[in-house]
């Protein structure tokens, strides 16, 4: 049955929801320590598509800071080995120790293997009593084709009609000095138990397990249960891969240690947008017959933050301009901010960069934010997003910061002039983990956001984008257009531009112009209200005019056609 809203009780449902999940962050989201050693095993060694099981009897090994038990009795294997086997079609025991993705996390080699028989990590070195970050799960080709098939042993997850309720969960449980923590971490690695179908899976890429929950804790285990179980215990393989135990995760909420998130009134910010188109969504794509998103308009993203916002619905995009293209600089180029007053609370968006107005190219955004945990109840009280699993999205940052992008990062892209950029396209990520309509990451996960938000004021609220590196010479936060009349503006090469200065003049002040990678191309002096600049030499592009009057500095963007 489909919720029905009241006309005007949007506003009082979303806050509802932003004092749920406040509270929810404040019990949940701990800080991370990055300075430990990622375990990720390509610290041992191997052969070609081939694996060790422990049958040296040397009863575990070390990758990381972390120790990953073994036992090995009479040729079988349990607990945790390491391998970079890649047979993703072969069913069957004698194919184990291969993970369904064929690679490790990003397409590297080892990874491990557990076949669950009491497994256990002991941390040591610099993590060892600290919170460990998580690490990336996949399921075996050995399990994966038995849930998808069958097999002599176990049986088809959903069964003949697909609507048996079937499910493998992984739980992770964290102990401190010997006592364990008061909550555990649970991953279905499958899971068939949703009213729609369309909804069950088997996990079959690399998943983030999120393991901060747990606090500072000095060793791990694992189990595994089943929905498959006979006289003997469960009948699902007991297996599942891991990758990249405690890898670090990106950067966390504004005014922790490390936090990228810039605030609206930062000196770093030079220009803001000052044009542009959008492009509406739905308010929910789910529910086409609601229409699409309409609160606010373009002119809301203009200018510094805080002005005012433009809701873009579900998978709507807004194409931003500026006075000034923006460069590829030293550390983050520009900054995306999204309306919201309460830091909980995140819808996001891709970031798309262009510098012909025609061609746009993404940056690479990572959601680490577990679907399989928040799927069930997305516009509850499991809406909350930590900032320290999200990159490259719009979004993670809101309120008052935005969140920063580098142009450095899209350096081997063909078609992008990264220092004449005119164009940042802000396109908004659905939110659903329904496979008809959810938005993907680089990596091929489903990006989940609080949804569905079927109000007018859908989606992705894009409030401003701030420009740190422009062709505007350091010092100008703005041009005085309504003090500085140009005339032909656009102007020609080789001829004489009119230029008439709309305040008093009573002595000789300078004039410059700087080109949009912020080089000084003319200097003269001037002496009246009224004066001209010749174009002579200019090559086609955009000019900022820089009057220095006493003190004071007006400027005034023209382009030379």
């Amino acid at each position: 049955m489909k919720k029905v809203y009241k006309a005007g009780s949007e506003h009082v449902f979303k806050l509802l929801r932003y004092l749920i999940v406040s509270v929810v962050l404040c019990c949940n989201l701990l800080s991370i320590t990055q300075a430990q050693n990622v375990s990720d095993f390509e610290d041992l060694t191997l052969g070609e598509n081939s694996y060790w099981d422990g049958s040296d009897g040397s009863k575990g090994f070390i990758s990381g800071d972390a120790y990953f038990n073994n036992s090995n009795s009479g040729g079988y294997f349990s607990n945790f080995i390491y391998s970079n086997k890649f047979d993703t079609t072969t069913a069957g025991y004698t194919n184990s120790v291969t993970a369904i993705t064929g690679r490790g996390y990003g397409g590297t080699g080892n990874y491990a293997v557990v076949y669950v028989n009491k497994p256990y990590i002991k941390l040591q070195g610099d993590l060892k009593g600290k919170t460990v970050s998580g690490f990336f799960v996949t399921n075996t080709t050995y399990s994966t084709l038995s849930m998808r098939k069958g097999d002599q042993f176990s049986k088809k997850f959903g069964g003949a009609s697909g609507d048996d309720e079937d499910w493998l969960k992984l739980k992770v449980k964290g102990y401190l000095n010997g006592e364990a923590k008061t909550s555990d971490v649970d991953f279905y690695l499958a899971d068939y138990r949703f009213p729609d179908n369309v909804f069950d899976y088997i996990v079959n890429t690399w998943q983030w397990v999120d393991l901060t929950p747990l606090g500072n804790v000095d060793s791990l285990t694992f189990e595994l249960s089943s929905s498959d179980v006979g006289e003997w215990g469960m009948n699902t393989p007991a297996y599942f891969a891991m990758d990249n135990f405690n890898n670090p995760q990106f950067s966390g909420k504004p005014g922790t240690p490390g936090s990228t998130a810039i605030h609206k009134d930062s000196e770093l910010f030079k220009i803001w947008a000052t044009g542009g188109s959008v492009v509406r969504g739905f308010q929910d794509i789910s529910d086409k017959d609601l229409g699409k998103a309409s609160t606010g308009d373009l002119s809301g993203a203009y200018g510094k933050a805080g002005a005012g916002l433009v809701s873009l619905g579900d998978s709507g995009y807004a194409t931003l301009t500026f006075d000034m293209p923006i460069r590829n600089g030293e550390g983050p180029d520009f900054a995306v901010f999204e309306y919201s007053f309460e830091q909980a609370f995140k819808e996001l968006a891709f970031v798309e960069v262009s510098s012909d107005g025609e061609h746009f190219f993404r940056f690479p955004a990572a959601s680490y934010t577990d679907p399989v945990t928040h799927q069930i109840d997305q516009a509850g009280s499991n809406a909350y997003l930590s900032e320290n699993l999200l990159n490259n999205l719009a979004g993670k940052y809101n309120g008052e910061y935005g969140t920063p992008f580098d142009l450095e990062e899209l350096k081997d892209v063909e078609g992008l002039n990264m220092n004449a950029v005119t164009h940042v396209r802000i396109v908004d990520v659905v939110g659903s983990i329904n496979p008809l309509y959810a938005s993907k990451d680089a990596e091929g996960k489903s990006v989940n956001d609080p949804w569905p938000t079927p109000f007018p004021s859908s989606g992705f609220d894009l409030d401003a984008i701030g420009v740190i590196n422009t062709g505007v010479p350091a010092g100008i936060v703005g041009a005085g257009e309504s003090r500085i009349s140009v005339y032909p503006n656009p102007s020609q090469k080789n001829q004489f531009v009119n230029i008439t200065l709309n305040v008093s003049v009573d002595q000789e002040y300078d004039v410059q112009v700087y080109d949009f990678a912020g080089q000084l191309v003319k200097s003269q002096k001037a002496g009246s209200q009224q004066f001209t600049i010749s174009t002579e030499d200019f090559i086609a592009g955009i000019y900022v005019l820089k009057v220095v009057k006493e003190g004071e500095v007006i400027t005034r963007k023209f382009v030379v056609n």
